[in-house]
């Protein structure tokens, strides 16, 4: 009856069916810990013995779920001062971990309840029983763990000491040593009282001994214990620490170096060489073959702070192969009573001269200056191309057109490959590309060397219309020119031209074409002939020379103009002066102003006077 009363009250109120099956459990007769269905924690029951003077107990952790696995609000709390929760969530699942502060508690049993609330009404209960007992006596140590150092070799005992005490009453107690190899040992500055050796309070001595271990870390223990305390019985953790003997030792394991065949030495680099914290004798040798690496000093001793710096230099690198790695070594080893030894592995990268630009010239005339699209030019420095000089042969021609690839050498012309006539290590003969003029004209271009994968140094140059330079007959820039006379001949003075006669002069530094030029392609021998854009004029012996015929030369390469000019009438007899003018630019000049390359000339001998 007293259930159905109970049903018709809540359904009087609203509450709901949840509340009404909670309430029925909290009166449950059964006389146990009331449990709700909806969450349960991990225990109820919870007992811990506690002596007098002891540390609190730890505390007690519970875990919160719902037997659902749903989440359910709960809320927690202490009905004692000594008992406290404290709940990690509001809701499950959750911990709620129990702590015990039986400070001022005097022996007895005490019961303390957490008690659990769903909606503010109370739906389970913790039970944490706390025996706590009178003070029984007990081992203190003043120390848990001792540590040693001793270096490699030390003969000496090193001691350390600990206190050894009881809670209470004085307690006889014994001590006993594991060390696994003997290095330690204990005794008491207190007289042995049989059965028992000691009686607290007294002081262990601990001893440890390395002069027979090698370096490493030791652990080893002392044990107290005693049959009157409880908590016997205590251990001491022991560790000794043997450190290796001063030694000598040096940075950095490697090293490395790159040289140029040819070039510069490699900058020296150091090694730092130390003693540990002591002065040691070492020393210090290098080896590597054909001799190329040293060390200095040789030997030496370090400094008590700090490190010693030794100089590495590399030498005798004249015999050096270029394209070789060459290993070596450098040993820094101590010397007398103390060791360590340091092995410095070396490695130097041989590479091939870098190729280096001094200047270029106008292949006819040697002038330096502007450069022109087509023109044949002579590039002069170091380390160009290989020792021996690869001229162009027909084997070299590819489809056709000169090599833009001679003997591992390539000139590049504002990024534009040149057609190559010769390389060598200190000379090249190419052909500026037509490329920098057309389609795109550039102001100024880069001519750059690469030789065996090593490119050279840049050198910026003007990119002129024309450039014009003629051809001497002994290739020096300037004197009789290697002009042919109408039959072909070379002219000299042993074989002069005529007033009226028609040489033929050769040129490069013409510029762009009409066509546009192909650069490395070679003039066909019959017309029509490519013309330069701006037409040549000459004089000879400083008067207008009239230009027959001018255009690349036929079955020569482009770049290599031809003009076919008549010797005017009033020339004089001798070495008269040539001078080809293409636009606002000359041919060759003397500092006078004069035409440097010459034509002979011979005038005919006059007619005998009438008589």
């Amino acid at each position: 009856m007293a259930g159905d009363s109970r049903s018709w009250f809540l359904h009087s109120f609203g509450v709901s069916s949840l509340f009404l099956a909670v309430l029925s459990l909290l009166v449950s007769p059964s006389g146990g810990l009331a449990q709700s269905t909806g969450f349960q924690p991990s225990t109820q029951l919870f007992t811990v013995n506690y002596f007098v003077g002891d540390p609190d107990p730890a505390p007690f952790v519970l875990t919160m779920n719902a037997t659902d696995g749903s989440v359910i609000p709960f809320s927690s709390g202490s009905d004692s001062s000594w008992l406290t929760a404290t709940q990690s969530a509001a809701a499950t699942p959750a911990t709620v971990t129990i702590t015990v502060h039986p400070a001022g508690l005097t022996p007895a049993t005490y019961n303390g309840t957490v008690t659990f609330s769903e909606f503010g009404l109370a739906v389970l209960y913790f039970r944490y029983t706390l025996v706590v007992q009178k003070a029984v006596d007990r081992l203190v140590l003043s120390n848990t763990a001792l540590t040693f150092h001793a270096a490699y070799g030390n003969q000496a005992t090193m001691t350390q000491s600990f206190k050894v005490d009881s809670s209470g009453q004085p307690l006889p107690y014994a001590v006993a040593v594991s060390s696994g190899t003997g290095w330690l040992t204990a005794d008491s500055t207190t007289a042995p009282t049989p059965p028992w050796q000691y009686l607290t309070p007294g002081t262990l001595r601990v001893f440890a001994n390395a002069a027979a271990l090698q370096p490493g870390t030791y652990t080893g223990s002392v044990l107290v214990s005693s049959n009157h305390a409880t908590n016997s019985p205590q251990i001491l953790h022991v560790t000794l620490n043997v450190t290796p003997p001063p030694a000598v030792s040096a940075s950095p394991a490697g090293m490395s170096a790159s040289f140029a065949a040819g070039g510069a030495a490699p900058a020296a680099q150091t090694i730092q060489v130390s003693g540990n914290g002591s002065a040691l004798a070492f020393t210090a040798t290098a080896s590597s073959a054909l001799n190329w690496l040293a060390v200095s000093p040789s030997s030496g001793t370090t400094p008590v702070t700090g490190t010693l710096p030794l100089t590495v230099s590399f030498t005798n690198l004249g015999g050096l192969t270029p394209n070789q790695v060459y290993t070596g070594t450098i040993v820094v080893a101590g010397t007398g009573a103390f060791g360590g030894s340091t092995t410095i592995a070396v490695t130097l990268s041989v590479s091939a001269p870098l190729p280096t630009i001094l200047s270029l010239t106008n292949a006819a005339s040697y002038r330096t200056g502007g450069i022109a699209a087509g023109e044949l030019v002579s590039i002069f420095g170091t380390a160009l191309g290989p020792a021996k000089g690869v001229p162009l042969t027909a084997e070299t021609m590819v489809g056709g057109r000169l090599p833009t690839s001679l003997g591992g050498v390539q000139v590049l012309v504002s990024g534009y490959p040149a057609a190559l006539l010769y390389s060598s290590a200190t000379q090249i003969s190419a052909i500026v590309p037509y490329e920098i003029n057309w389609p795109q004209s550039f102001q100024n271009v880069t001519l750059m060397v690469n030789y065996s994968g090593q490119s050279s140094n840049g050198m910026t140059l003007e990119q002129v219309s024309a450039a014009p330079g003629l051809f001497t007959a002994d290739s020096s820039g300037s004197g009789p020119g290697a002009i042919l006379n109408s039959d072909l001949s070379l002219n000299s003075r042993k074989n002069p031209a005529k007033p009226g006669d028609v040489v033929v002069l050769y040129l490069t530094g013409e510029g762009q074409t009409q066509p546009h030029g192909v650069s490395g392609s070679v003039t066909p021998p019959l017309p029509p002939f490519s013309a330069p854009i701006l037409p040549p004029v000459v004089t000879i012996d400083g008067q207008p020379a009239p230009v027959l015929f001018y255009g690349e030369a036929p079955g020569i390469v482009a770049g290599m103009m031809q003009i076919n000019v008549q010797i005017p009438a009033g020339a004089s007899s001798g070495d008269c002066p040539v001078v080809v003018t293409m636009g606002k630019a000359n041919s060759q000049l003397t500092p006078g102003g004069a035409g440097a390359v010459t034509v002979w000339v011979q005038q005919a001998p006059a007619s005998p006077p009438l008589v």
